[in-house]
C-alpha cells in the first residue's frame, strides 16, 4: 500500500489500551475477539494454548476438544463459524460450531493476534509482528488485502457499529480506528470517515500533583453499550519528558513502583473511555481511585486485563490478572464510568493468568479464562443500582464476594517447576513476590517480553529487557546466560531476589520459587520475525549474516552463540554492561541499558558505522542495510 493511500486511512491515535471481551453487542457491533466466548445456547468456547486446542464446555464439563494451530491466541465467532488465530503458526483456524470440528487453516502472516469479522465471509486479522492488518477471504482461503498501520504491534480488534474497526497496539499508547468497508472486488475501501490523524498522547491529569500519566498493557477493546465507542482497561504509568523530548524514566524505589521521587504515586490500574462519535474529543479516564495501590473499597486491582459491561450497561466488571479477581460496580453513565463515584457492588476471585472474559447471553454469568491454570471461573453477576455520590465505602458497605465455580479445561502438563513459575510470574497477591501494589513480573515483561520503557531503578536507568528466547531444541535465557541484568550483578537466577526485594517490594522468594521462575522463563518462546518470514529478503539476510559474523566487523565477537551473547561485561564501550541477548531485537526498542538509542537504525548508524561498537566505518549503505535486515530477522 502506498504512503498516499495510508494517509487516506482514518486513524485515531489515542493514549489508551484495553484487554478483554465486550458486553452483549449493540446493534451493528460484534463482540471483540478474546480467549473465551459464550454461544447462544450457553456453550462456552475457550482456548487451551498448552495443548493447542479449542475447548467446548457444556455446563461445567468439557464436551469436546478440537486441535488448533500452534499457539492459539484469540477467537471470534459469527454464525456457525469460529475463527482462531494461531500466533506461533502464522495462521488462522476455522471451525464449525455445529460440527465441533476444524474445517480449514489459512496462512495469514506473522504472529496473528486479534481477529474480527467484516462480513459473513471475511475476517480482518491483526499481525502483531508486522505492523499490518490482513483481510482474509474465508471461502477462498487467502489474504486478499493488507493494510499498513502507523504504529507497531497491532494486537486487539473490535468491530463497532457502522463497520468501524478499532485496533489496539501492544505498546506505545496508541489506538487506531479505521473504516474497513469492502469494495466490490472485496478489498479494503481506503476512503476515510475523516481525513485526519491525531495523537491523544496524554490522558487528563488526574492526581493531586498534576502528574501526567501514560497507559501501558493493552489488548482487546470493550464495546460501549452505545456501540459507538470503547472502554479500555490498562496499567497507568507516570510519564513526563526530558528537555530533549525523550520520555523520562519512570522511577522505582525500594518499596515498589513510584512516579517521581517527590510524589508518592505508583503504578495504578486504569480505565479509559473513547467515544468515537466525536473523534476530536480526548479519552476520558485515568487511574482508578488514586491511592496506595488499593482500589474499590480496599479491593486490590493490579494488571487489569479485561473489562465487560453488565446488566444492560448498568454495571461494569474488570478482571485483574495480578490481583486474581474481578471487581464489579454500577457505572450510571457508560461514557463516564466513575462520574458518579459508584462504589463497588461485588468482587470474585479468579485463577492464575487471567487473560479474557465473556458474558453469558442471559447476562447471568461471567466466564473468566485463566491461562496459567487451564481453567474457567464462572461468576454469578449481581444486579446493579445507581452508585453513591462518592467512594464512601463506610456508607455503602464493602463489596460482597460473589459465588464462583471453577471449570477445568485440561490438565496442566508443564513440568511442576515450570507450572509454579508461570503462576508466580503473573501473581501480584504474594507478599513474598511484591508489595501491596500488586505488581508482577508480567507488569513490565508483557507476554514475557518487554514494555518498551526505561525505568529509573535503585541501580540507575534501566531499559526493560525481553525475557523470551526459547526455541525448539534450545533452552531459554534464565539459566543459560548468567550473570544476569545489565550490570551482571545477578550472578545466578537465584539472585533474582535482588529484583524482588529492591524493585518489586517483596519480602523475597525461597530457592524453590526462584528455581521455578527460572524454569518458566526458560520456556518463554522467542518472538517471531516478519523479516525472517519474507522470502524476498533472503539474499539480503544472508549478506547481513556474513557481515555479522565477519571478524573485521566484530558483531559476533560479543554476540555469539545461540543466544547471541558472550555473557560478559565490556567496559571498553564506556560502561561495564552485559552483552544483551538478541532474540527479537528488531522489536525491543529503545536500545541499550538506559534506552538512550531510539531505533535499531540508530544503533547501526550512530554506533556501528562510527566504530563505537564493532567496526563498521568501512561498510557502505547496502552493507549496513543488509546488517540491519539480518538483525531484524533474529
Amino acid at each position: 500500500m502506498t504512503e498516499s493511500t495510508l494517509q487516506k486511512v482514518f486513524v485515531l491515535l489515542a493514549l489508551s489500551f484495553p484487554v478483554g471481551c465486550g458486553r452483549p453487542p449493540a446493534p451493528g457491533s460484534a463482540p471483540p475477539s478474546s480467549t473465551v466466548a459464550v454461544l447462544d445456547d450457553g456453550t462456552v468456547l475457550a482456548l487451551d494454548a498448552d495443548h493447542d486446542a479449542l475447548v467446548f464446555v457444556s455446563g461445567v464439563e468439557v464436551a469436546a476438544r478440537v486441535p488448533t494451530g500452534p499457539g492459539p491466541a484469540q477467537l471470534t465467532r459469527r454464525g456457525d463459524r469460529v475463527v482462531v488465530t494461531n500466533a506461533r503458526g502464522r495462521s488462522i483456524s476455522v471451525f464449525s460450531v455445529s460440527q465441533r470440528a476444524a474445517v480449514a487453516t489459512h496462512v495469514v502472516g506473522v504472529e496473528p493476534a486479534g481477529v474480527a469479522f467484516v462480513d459473513d465471509t471475511h475476517v480482518v486479522v491483526a499481525l502483531h509482528a508486522e505492523r499490518a492488518l490482513a483481510l482474509v477471504d474465508l471461502d477462498r482461503g487467502s489474504v486478499v488485502d493488507r493494510v499498513l498501520l502507523p504504529a507497531d504491534e497491532p494486537y486487539g480488534l473490535a468491530m463497532l457499529e457502522g463497520n468501524r474497526l478499532v485496533v489496539t497496539h501492544r505498546r506505545g499508547g496508541r489506538l487506531s480506528v479505521l473504516d474497513p468497508a469492502l469494495t466490490r472486488d472485496k478489498r479494503f475501501d481506503p476512503r476515510p470517515a475523516a481525513q485526519s490523524t491525531m495523537l491523544l498522547d496524554r490522558l487528563p491529569a488526574s492526581d493531586r500533583a498534576g502528574q501526567t500519566w501514560r497507559a501501558n498493557g493493552q489488548g482487546v477493546p470493550t464495546i460501549l453499550p452505545l456501540g459507538a465507542g470503547v472502554a479500555l482497561v490498562h496499567t497507568h504509568l507516570p510519564d513526563s519528558n526530558l528537555a530533549d523530548g525523550r520520555p523520562s524514566p519512570s522511577v522505582f524505589t525500594t518499596a515498589g513502583y513510584y512516579a517521581r521521587p517527590q510524589d508518592d504515586d505508583r503504578i495504578r490500574p486504569g480505565l479509559s473511555v473513547v467515544d468515537l462519535r466525536f473523534p476530536n474529543a480526548p479519552a476520558y479516564g485515568g487511574p482508578i481511585v488514586p491511592g496506595e495501590g488499593r482500589t474499590f473499597c480496599d479491593q486490590q486491582m493490579s494488571d487489569p486485563v479485561a473489562a465487560v459491561y453488565l446488566d444492560g450497561g448498568a454495571g461494569m466488571a474488570m478482571v485483574g490478572r495480578g490481583s486474581r479477581n474481578v471487581v464489579m460496580w454500577p457505572v450510571g453513565d457508560a461514557l463516564r464510568p466513575f462520574k458518579h463515584g459508584s462504589a463497588p457492588t461485588a468482587v470474585a476471585p479468579v485463577g492464575h493468568g487471567a487473560d479474557g472474559v465473556a458474558l453469558s447471553p442471559d447476562g447471568a454469568h461471567l466466564y473468566v479464562h485463566n491461562s496459567a491454570d487451564l481453567t474457567l471461573t464462572r461468576i454469578r453477576v449481581p444486579s446493579f443500582v445507581p452508585g453513591s455520590a462518592t467512594y464512601d465505602c463506610a456508607a455503602v458497605g464493602f463489596p460482597q464476594v460473589q459465588p464462583t465455580v471453577t471449570i477445568p479445561l485440561a490438565e496442566v502438563t508443564l513440568e511442576p517447576a515450570q507450572a509454579l513459575g508461570r503462576r508466580l510470574f503473573h501473581d501480584g497477591t504474594l507478599p513474598t513476590m511484591t508489595s501491596s501494589e500488586g505488581v508482577t513480573c508480567a507488569t513490565c515483561h508483557i507476554d514475557g517480553r518487554h514494555d518498551g520503557r526505561t525505568w529509573q531503578t535503585p541501580f540507575g536507568p534501566r531499559n526493560t529487557p525481553s525475557l523470551a528466547g526459547a526455541a525448539e531444541g534450545r533452552v531459554g535465557i534464565a539459566t543459560t546466560t548468567a550473570p544476569l541484568h545489565w550490570l551482571g550483578e545477578v550472578t545466578t537466577h537465584r539472585d533474582l531476589n535482588l529484583t524482588v526485594t529492591r524493585v518489586m517490594g517483596g519480602v523475597g522468594l525461597d530457592d524453590e520459587q526462584l528455581d521455578a521462575l527460572a524454569a518458566y522463563i526458560d520456556i518463554l518462546p522467542a518472538p517471531d520475525s516478519a523479516t525472517a518470514a519474507d522470502d524476498a529478503l533472503a539474499s539480503q539476510r544472508a549478506r547481513g549474516a556474513v557481515l555479522f559474523h565477519d571478524p573485521e566487523v566484530g558483531c559476533a565477537s560479543c554476540h555469539v552463540g545461540e543466544h547471541h551473547t558472550d555473557n560478559l561485561a565490556h567496559p571498553e564501550l564506556g560502561l561495564p554492561f552485559q552483552t544483551p541477548v538478541l532474540h527479537g531485537v528488531g522489536r525491543t526498542a529503545p536500545y541499550f541499558h538506559d534506552g538512550s538509542v531510539a531505533t535499531l537504525e540508530n544503533v547501526i548508524t550512530d554506533w556501528v558505522r562510527t566504530d563505537r561498537m564493532g567496526h563498521g566505518s568501512h561498510l557502505d549503505d547496502e552493507d549496513l542495510d543488509a546488517l540491519l535486515c539480518y538483525l531484524r530477522s533474529l
